[in-house]
């Protein structure tokens, strides 16, 4: 499994393969079972590539980051990361995330959690930036196991974590912001609904942000009873706080009597300016069961200001999205 990163560019409303990227023959990540490709960012011209069992020298399954630039209309290498200190069997590279000249990287740190590292390119190349992580966090709370960054914002979701020693699952979201050199944690994002028996296992914590705003999905959130269903949640930042501007649960199922199927809203997000995609990986499309999954999408202003829902060219959407909170579909 030596793994390879597609690279798909839209032109005149169609999509074509433009190119193919590996680690490269003098590569670890050319070796089979490195996963090279396992996780994948992109901003710009700048790509970032997890290989999260790349040996680093000697020291096997430690993991890499591979970093590509675009120039003249192709990809190259330009950097490989990887942990200071090297541990072998480590994990490094559980997701990624790219801003401009810095990338964001989990990694599985003793004893056990996952942390978020950062480096930020200068002209003598990139360097180590700092580690992220969150007093509070837990031992198997998936700290990173989702990442978001932009600018000096990182939104760093733990989906894993409990709400209590007793009580699992219900996720949070960290923001981070840098000042200089140095980051700090802004707050902490949890869901608004008041957890109960029948959502004990929210995994809120699937981030994504754009222009001041946090799109955070919890895909086992239960909705009017059915567990499962899902929700998201769009935070909207206002003077280093981050209110909670609406609440959105899946609508009306593509297949008629799948009303009590599993339907994960929220288990991948993204945000666009002017645009929003939620996932839902168990959604039924053609029949019931099938599991085929969907992606919902809205296109316009934010939910409190009244636009309209529609769809893009070539994703899947159901009917509608119910918005809570008095909130309209955008």
């Amino acid at each position: 499994m030596q793994g390879a990163v597609h690279v798909f560019e839209r032109t005149v409303g169609a999509w074509a393969q433009v190119q193919v990227l590996t680690g490269g023959p003098d590569d670890d990540a050319f070796a089979d079972g490195d996963f090279f490709g396992a996780a994948v960012a992109l901003d710009g011209d700048t790509a970032a590539i997890g290989a999260p069992l790349d040996e680093v020298g000697s020291i096997g399954a430690a993991g890499r980051v591979y970093v590509f630039a675009r120039g003249a209309g192709a990809w190259a290498r330009v950097e490989r990361l990887a942990a200071a200190s090297p541990v072998a069997n480590e994990g490094v590279v559980r997701s990624v995330a790219v801003s401009g000249l810095t990338v964001l990287a989990s990694r599985l740190g003793a004893p056990g959690r996952l942390r978020a590292w950062f480096r930020a390119s200068s002209d003598v190349g990139w360097v180590l930036q700092t580690m992220l992580f969150a007093a509070d966090q837990t031992l198997f709370d998936d700290f990173g196991g989702r990442l978001a960054l932009e600018g000096d914002i990182a939104l760093v979701g733990a989906p894993l974590q409990p709400a209590s020693p007793t009580f699992g699952e219900r996720g949070a979201a960290y923001v981070f912001r840098r000042s200089g050199a140095a980051w700090s944690l802004e707050t902490k994002l949890l869901p608004p609904d008041d957890p109960r028996p029948t959502e004990f296992a929210k995994q809120f914590g699937y981030v994504a942000q754009r222009n001041g705003r946090a799109l955070i999905g919890a895909p086992n959130s239960s909705v009017e009873g059915i567990l499962f269903r899902g929700r998201a949640y769009l935070f909207e930042q206002d003077a280093g706080a981050w209110p909670l501007r609406s609440i959105m649960t899946p609508g009306v199922p593509l297949v008629p009597g799948d009303s009590l199927r599993q339907f994960t809203f929220g288990s991948s997000v993204a945000l666009a300016p002017g645009f929003l995609a939620i996932g839902s990986r168990a959604a039924s499309v053609q029949e019931v069961n099938d599991d085929r999954g969907a992606v919902q999408t809205c296109i316009g202003t934010p939910p409190a200001l009244g636009a309209t829902l529609d769809s893009d060219s070539g994703l899947q959407q159901t009917p509608d999205l119910a918005f809570k909170d008095g909130f309209e579909p955008c």
